[in-house]
C-alpha cells in the first residue's frame, strides 16, 4: 500500500479494502478536535488502529487491546504518547484546513524520502523509508487527498469528517434526516417571509 505505486497518484479504490479502511480511519482522526479528554483505553486502541492501518495488519475486532502480549502493548503504549498526538495534528490540520478553503502548506519534512524510476514506460515511486509510522501515515493521506474527485467531505450537521460515496452530502443515515428536515423548515419560513412581505406590501397600497 505504501512503498510502490504509480505516480501521480494513479486511481484508487477509495471506499474499499486496506484503503477505503485508511481513508475512514483517517476521516475519523481528522473529526476528533482533542486527544487530552479520552480514556487511555481508548487512547491506546486508537494508537493500535494508527499502527495496523500504516503497516497493513487487521484491527483488533472487539477494538481494545484485550489478550495482546507485553512487548506489543509497550509498543502501542510508546505511539499513543509520541506519534499519535503529532499524527493527529497532522492529519487534523490537512484534512480540515483544505475542507474550510484554506491554502495548506504541506509539511515537507515530515514526510518520507521517495524515488521514481521508469518501469515498462509506466513512472513509479518508491519510498526510501518502510518503517516510521508518522510519515507513512501523511504521505498515504496525500495519496488520498489527490485523488478526484476529493474523496473527503465535511458532514454540514455535526462537522465530522467522512469518506464520500458518490455525492454524498451527510456523514450518516440521522444527519442526512436532520439536514433535510433543517432546509425543510428553512425553506418555510423563507416562504412565510415572503408572504408576509408581500401582504405587507398589499396593505400599504390600499
Amino acid at each position: 500500500m505504501h512503498g510502490r505505486q504509480q505516480a501521480n497518484s494513479a486511481r484508487i479504490a477509495v471506499t474499499t479494502g486496506r484503503w477505503g479502511t485508511l481513508a475512514r480511519f483517517l476521516a475519523r482522526l481528522a473529526s476528533i478536535s482533542s486527544l487530552n479528554n479520552r480514556q487511555q483505553r481508548d487512547q491506546l486502541a486508537l494508537a493500535d488502529e494508527l499502527e495496523r492501518v500504516v503497516h497493513g495488519g487487521n484491527a483488533p475486532v472487539s477494538g481494545t487491546l484485550r489478550g495482546i502480549d507485553r512487548k506489543r502493548k509497550a509498543a502501542i503504549e510508546e505511539i499513543s504518547r509520541r506519534i499519535l498526538p503529532a499524527a493527529h495534528a497532522s492529519v487534523r490540520g490537512l484534512l480540515n484546513g483544505v475542507l474550510e478553503g484554506n491554502v495548506v502548506p504541506l509539511p515537507h519534512d515530515q514526510l518520507p524520502q521517495s524515488y521514481v524510476n521508469l518501469e515498462n514506460g509506466v513512472l513509479v515511486e518508491r519510498l526510501g523509508v518502510q518503517k516510521p509510522i508518522a510519515p507513512l501515515l501523511l504521505f498515504n493521506l496525500l495519496t488520498l487527498m489527490r485523488q478526484r474527485p476529493f474523496p473527503f467531505g465535511r458532514c454540514p450537521v455535526c462537522r465530522n469528517v467522512f469518506v464520500r460515496v458518490r455525492r454524498q452530502k451527510y456523514c450518516s443515515p440521522s444527519c442526512t434526516y436532520k439536514g433535510v428536515e433543517a432546509a425543510r423548515k428553512e425553506k418555510r419560513r423563507e416562504y412565510m417571509r415572503a408572504l408576509m412581505r408581500d401582504r405587507r406590501a398589499a396593505t400599504r397600497r390600499r
